[in-house]
Formats: structure tokens, C-alpha cells, sequence
């Protein structure tokens, strides 16, 4: 049987993710009193059974402002910090995490609070003649456009993370739906179709989902709108079944935690 870790365990957030590790990590690796939970909502509930275990639940946040302050006082030297947060910077905390010698895990990259005053929006404009994505502040100042393709740009929404926008599309008489980056490089187009837009993403950002219309024939029939999701990708498109014809979707986020 492998050696069980013996020092203080850190977990960053409550939510679904945690749901599935934590019983992983007290079966496994460390026994439940080594650990403490932080997550700023109370979502005890949700990790219930490890706190019943032993494990030390804390309702508090971690912010770039008190980051040193927070983390030194349940870590040093050798203990493991699990980041299974959303909106902590990951250059950041690696960066605390090497200068403190903290064994360190995540399972994403993140950014400080992508939805804080101040972030960015994104918006569709023709004000340069032909409809392009651009960015701005959330108070109307610092606009740039960001696609210089060829074709029409339209429905620009951010991803989960802030790090990708999802986009339509149309060129040369084809829908598309793709993605590129927060400054517009890295453009991929992950499907075509006669008629599709209005992507969507799920909340772990693997996945968009949009509407695609099919053609009539000569006589009128057949046609239609319906819901189809496809990987970040461009693979797994799959029709999503409704019992009616469906269109311009919106994905929910998650309730709390990630």
C-alpha cells in the first residue's frame, strides 16, 4: 500500500469538482482531519462528508490583495494546495506556491475575477462597414476590434474563463461557428452549415452549444431550426433533442463553486 501523505492539505473551493475529489483524497492519500476546506460561499452541503470526516471547512476569500496573507496561514513548507477554484490567477499562485516550497495542483488555468468591474465585454459592430467583434471596458472606454477576417462577425460571447470568445460567422454564403482569442488571434472555425449561430458555452468551457436551421425544399417542406452542441475541438457535434423546433439556446452556469 503507497505511504499516505502526512502533511496539511489546502482546498481552494466547494464545488462540484471537490464533490468528486475530496473522497478520493481522504481514501487514497490523506486523512480528512489534514484538511481544510476555503470556498467564499458556504457550500458546507456540498462537502459535507468530509467535514463530518474531520476536515475544516472555512467561508473566506482569496483575492491578489490578501493572497500572501491567506494561503500562510494554513500552509508551509511541504503542505499540498489543491486549487479547484475559478477566478484565482494560476501564474499567480504557482508563483506563491514555488517561493513558499507548497506542493501545488490545479485543474485549469485561471485569472483573477474575469467578471469584475472593469473586465471586458465583447459586442458586434459595423461601424468600420462590415459587421466585426470588438472589446471594450465595462465602462465604454478602451474599444477595439479584434477580427480582421474575411466575412461577417456576429454573436461574440466570452467563454467561462475569459480566455476565448465563441462567435458566428458568415462567409462566402456558409455559416459558421468558431472561436479565437480575447484579442482576436487564433481563429478556428469548428462547423458549417446553411444556416447556424447564437453559440453558447457550457460552463466548463469544453463545449458550445447553438441553433442550425435546415433548408426547405422547392415545395415549402421540411426545414427547420434545432439545437446542436460541438467540442471546443470540433469534434462529438451532436443534435440535442427537443420535442419542437428550437433555437438561439443559452447555457446555464453553474449554481456555485466550479
Amino acid at each position: 500500500m503507497a505511504a499516505r501523505f502526512s502533511n496539511r492539505v489546502l482546498v481552494l473551493g466547494a464545488g462540484s469538482v471537490s464533490q468528486c475529489v475530496l473522497p478520493l483524497l481522504i481514501e487514497h492519500l490523506v486523512d480528512a482531519k489534514q484538511i481544510t476546506i476555503a470556498d467564499m460561499r458556504d457550500n458546507r452541503s456540498r462537502v459535507s462528508e468530509a467535514i463530518a470526516a474531520g476536515a475544516v471547512y472555512v467561508q473566506d476569500q482569496l483575492t491578489r490583495e490578501n493572497m500572501d496573507q491567506f494561503l500562510s496561514k494554513y500552509l508551509s513548507a511541504g503542505d499540498f494546495l489543491l486549487d479547484l477554484a475559478w477566478n484565482i490567477d494560476a501564474n499567480a499562485i504557482i508563483g506563491w506556491a514555488h517561493d513558499h516550497g507548497v506542493i501545488y495542483l490545479n485543474t485549469s488555468i485561471e485569472e483573477w475575477d474575469p467578471y469584475a468591474a472593469g473586465a471586458s465585454i465583447t459586442f458586434n459592430s459595423d461601424r468600420s462597414g462590415f459587421q466585426q467583434i470588438y472589446t471594450m471596458k465595462s465602462d465604454g472606454t478602451n474599444v477595439k476590434r479584434i477580427s480582421f477576417g474575411e466575412g461577417l462577425y456576429g454573436t461574440p460571447v466570452w467563454s467561462p474563463r475569459g480566455d476565448l470568445i465563441a462567435f458566428t460567422k458568415l462567409y462566402r454564403n456558409k455559416f459558421y461557428i468558431g472561436v479565437m482569442r480575447s484579442d482576436g488571434s487564433g481563429e478556428r472555425l469548428l462547423t458549417e452549415n446553411y444556416y447556424q449561430e447564437a453559440p453558447s458555452w457550457a460552463p466548463n468551457g469544453r463545449v458550445l452549444v447553438f441553433y442550425r436551421e435546415t433548408a426547405s425544399d422547392s415545395s415549402g417542406r421540411g426545414g427547420g431550426a434545432k439545437l446542436w452542441s460541438i467540442d471546443l475541438t470540433g469534434y462529438n457535434e451532436r443534435l440535442i433533442q427537443t420535442p419542437t423546433d428550437a433555437s438561439d439556446p443559452s447555457w446555464s452556469g453553474l449554481l456555485s463553486g466550479k
